[in-house]
């Protein structure tokens, strides 16, 4: 390398420097604006629910007294305001079998657009059975066949008494 290779790169270190220097401020500002929508979970008071079951459907992080669009697998259900604090709760009754994706979407704190969402499921089966709902029937049953298994030694041990005897 000769020296003027050297200059020329220590030129090129120096732009390259002071660019970084300079747009850095700028480029960090905008990675921090969100870009919309802002997306988040919202609370639901049950994941899972029979046909015709209702779920209590919340979130936060939207701009106060701002509206926010309710959706059950994006068919409309409601409006809500939020209120002072930026939040919102309504009641979704979902009632078609299956998975159900509802969705908040409103104005965010930053004034960027916010969709907040959550999974319901409905199911007609309920949850699945344990065999907790059979201990009592079951141990009851488990004690007569304990008891007729004892009435059996017995009566076998007799017989073999009176037969040695005889």
């Amino acid at each position: 390398m000769t020296k003027e290779d050297i200059v020329t790169l220590s030129k090129l270190a120096a732009v390259s420097f002071a660019a970084v220097v300079v747009l850095a401020p700028a480029t960090a500002a905008y990675a921090q604006v969100p870009y919309p929508p802002t997306v988040g979970n919202a609370r639901v008071s049950a994941t899972a629910v029979k046909p015709g079951g209702c779920v209590t459907f919340s979130g936060d992080g939207f701009l106060p007294a701002s509206p926010v669009v309710v959706t059950d697998d994006g068919a409309a259900v409601t409006t809500v305001t939020t209120g002072t604090d930026g939040s919102f709760s309504t009641q979704v009754c979902p009632s078609v079998l299956g998975v159900h994706l509802i969705r908040g979407a409103g104005t965010g704190t930053n004034g960027a657009a916010r969709v907040l969402s959550a999974s319901v499921t409905v199911s007609a089966t309920g949850l699945a059975g344990t065999g907790a709902a059979n201990t009592v029937p079951m141990v009851a049953v488990g004690a007569g066949m304990i008891l007729a298994g004892a009435g059996a030694v017995v009566v076998a041990s007799r017989r073999r008494r009176a037969t040695a005897v005889a």
